[in-house]
């Protein structure tokens, strides 16, 4: 038993490092983005694509639940109506462009974007309108809050225009707890998802994030670098050998424990 406590204890110190090695990604309430406005971490890159010839992309404080706010929440000054003073809130910064995503690198004389929506056949990448492309310095795990509308194909590709399969996408809404959403064969979703997609990435790949017909809603991101960091600390920490360090390794022992309690 003082075995597997000291397990749990080295388990638990091996994810709080882990947490530290995190790297958040957050829009600035007072913020303003355009075409081209880059974000970064230490270890990732974020660029908003190429929206509309004159306007921003649109900024939102978005309500939220305790997963996402967890993750992506920040504390904003609201005013309160009913007294007409400012009140402290948690909310999500989220941004989201004038256009849809289109092949088209012009617009036209109305500003909108120009060309044809992706197409996984043709690989023919974004080049106006509403996209986002993160860009990591080492291999890792991306988190990224997303507003994705009911039935719009969503995408993650490559810079070669190469879509990720649906099986390398996890979709999960916002809530007290998180609950994992189906994206079927077609990259689309039967419901509106306000919550979070996550991937993995390679180093120095360049990835495209965006929805064809519509305008994703991009609420930043949270990279974990594999392996929860360089640290050796981080590697022990992967009890179930997932190249990551997280709470789901804790899980993991914890059913051993209970496994061999029975």
């Amino acid at each position: 038993m003082k075995k597997i406590l000291t397990l749990l204890a080295m388990a638990v110190l091996a994810i709080s490092a882990t947490a530290q090695d995190q790297e958040k990604v957050l829009f600035d309430p007072e913020g303003t983005y355009g075409n081209g406005a880059t974000l970064t971490s230490e270890n990732t890159t974020l660029v908003l694509g190429n929206n509309h010839p004159t306007k921003n992309y649109d900024k939102k404080l978005q309500t939220g639940k305790a997963y996402c706010y967890d993750l992506f929440g920040q504390t904003v000054l609201i005013e309160n109506t009913e007294t007409e003073e400012m009140e402290e809130k948690t909310r999500i910064v989220i941004v989201t462009g004038q256009n849809n995503p289109m092949d088209g690198a012009e617009f036209d004389d109305s500003g909108k974007s120009t060309g044809s929506s992706y197409n996984p056949e043709t690989k023919n990448l974004p080049q106006s309108g509403t996209y986002y492309t993160i860009t990591p310095k080492k291999a890792g795990h991306i988190t990224a809050y997303i507003v994705l509308n009911a039935d719009k194909k969503f995408y993650v590709t490559k810079s070669d225009g190469t879509a990720l399969a649906v099986s390398d996408l996890t979709l999960k809404a916002d809530g007290e707890e998180a609950s994992e959403v189906t994206l079927s064969d077609n990259y689309t979703t039967s419901v509106k998802v306000n919550g979070t997609v996550e991937f993995d990435v390679e180093a120095n790949e360049t990835y495209y994030v965006f929805c064809n017909g519509s305008k994703l809603s991009l609420g930043g991101y949270v990279f974990t670098p594999k392996g929860g960091g360089s640290e050796p600390s981080g590697i022990f920490g992967d009890l179930n050998n997932d190249g990551y360090v997280n709470i789901s390794d804790v899980s993991f022992l914890i059913n051993i424990i209970l496994g061999k309690g029975n």
